[in-house]
């Protein structure tokens, strides 16, 4: 069975991307607080 994402889910997933981006000094920790998230 596929999931799809709805528009809202969507639109949230990359709000958390970008305060993500925006708390991190550097493009590393970004990258690090992500892949985090995606091991969970």
């Amino acid at each position: 069975m596929q999931e799809i994402m709805t528009n809202e889910q969507m639109y949230t997933m990359l709000k958390m991307i970008i305060e993500i981006l925006n708390g991190c000094k550097d493009l590393e920790e970004a990258k690090a607080k992500i892949e985090a998230l995606l091991n969970k």
